[in-house]
């Protein structure tokens, strides 16, 4: 049986916790040096990081509603 999160917010949380592995593995690459052109003009890695995981989890958030409201009007 599923719970009420994963039901109702299943989507946004795969979408946030995606967002937020990809920044650590690019982090750790620019943390070791490796990160290239990816990481180069980044001065800022707390205000991407909001952004990017915010982002990621507004969006999870979007189509969780749609999955909702069409649960609800199309049954």
């Amino acid at each position: 049986m599923k719970t009420i999160v994963e039901g109702h917010l299943g989507v946004t949380l795969a979408f946030a916790a995606g967002a937020a592995l990809i920044l650590a593995l690019i982090l750790g690459l620019d943390a070791a040096g490796a990160g290239g052109e990816l990481t180069y003009g980044i001065k800022d890695w707390p205000a991407v990081s909001k952004s990017a995981v915010g982002l990621a989890a507004l969006t999870g958030a979007m189509v969780d509603a749609t999955r909702w409201a069409g649960t609800q009007l199309w049954p």
